[in-house]
């Protein structure tokens, strides 16, 4: 029977991937990411910046910021669905959100972005602001009889999301010393269905970031980044299942092109085969 791996081994592997995920899809050498992205925006809105290197340098630290929180809001769901599976339990779900948080503000303090871990907590908070606000608005996606618009959004809604943020805090100022981690880790953890079941957060962290960079956005340029919020999103989660499947994001990524190219030489067999009956 096998044993299971002790804490330090399972707390060094995360670390890994926490570190292999921030140098490898936040903070690249080539910057293709946030110069793409920037590209785009200026194509799209080309009054939404100038090319003085303080706008570029702003642009590529506020993209890092809400990219770092975006992860961290995907290793909650991630995580979240882990548990509600029974694949781990709470405590270990507990390590692994702890670990995460603690890592990101380690990792910018040493390597001297400390400005970037302040606006990661800028848009922990336009998260958890997104959330409350879906909380007591109308759920537009249930069948709905006449009484419905009639009917007011209780006000208790608010208060069961502040008892929920306090429990979630409480708990975690147990197990992390860092009360400033605490909050942000219980803001995600009260904020991560809403990922799943709205629009809200893509909405709001958009104007976040407008807000942040101090420009108004015309309506391609605000699509385009809450486009760019989805696909940062989706892409951390996708880094986070192949390092589940694969072990590691390289090995995955030979996998991939491996199978690709499988696929590409049963095509180019099946080419050559029908050109042969044909001549």
């Amino acid at each position: 029977m096998k044993s299971k791996p002790a804490q330090k081994t399972i707390t060094e592997k995360l670390y890994q991937l926490y570190n292999d995920y921030y140098n490898s899809q936040i903070f690249t050498t080539n910057g293709y990411c946030e110069l793409t992205a920037w590209a785009e925006l200026l194509e799209a809105d080309p009054s939404a910046f100038t090319t003085q290197k303080t706008d570029t340098d702003t642009f590529f630290l506020e993209l890092s910021a809400f990219n770092i929180e975006l992860f961290g809001l995907a290793w909650v769901n991630y995580n979240y669905e882990l548990c509600e599976e029974e694949k781990q339990d709470s405590s270990q779900g507990d390590v692994a959100l702890c670990s995460e948080i603690m890592f990101a503000k380690s990792y910018l303090e040493q390597t001297r972005n400390g400005d970037i871990w302040s606006s990661a907590g800028f848009y922990n908070d336009a998260i958890f602001q997104a959330h409350m606000a879906q909380r007591i608005s109308r759920d537009w996606s249930v069948p709905r009889d006449s009484g419905y618009y009639m009917r007011e959004i209780p006000q208790s809604v608010e208060k069961e999301e502040d008892l929920l943020l306090k429990t979630m805090r409480e708990h975690y100022d147990k197990l992390l010393s860092d009360k400033e981690c605490s909050l942000r880790l219980s803001k995600r953890l009260v904020s991560a269905h809403t990922w799943r079941d709205g629009i809200m957060i893509p909405q709001k962290l958009s104007s976040a970031f407008a807000q942040r960079l101090n420009f108004s956005p015309n309506i391609e340029a605000l699509l385009l980044i809450q486009r760019l919020i989805v696909g940062l999103y989706e892409n951390a989660r996708d880094y986070i299942n192949a390092v589940r499947d694969y072990g590691s994001w390289e090995l995955a990524r030979k996998a991939t092109d491996g199978f690709r190219q499988h696929l590409i030489r049963i095509a180019q067999t099946e080419i050559e085969k029908k050109n042969k009956s044909e001549n």
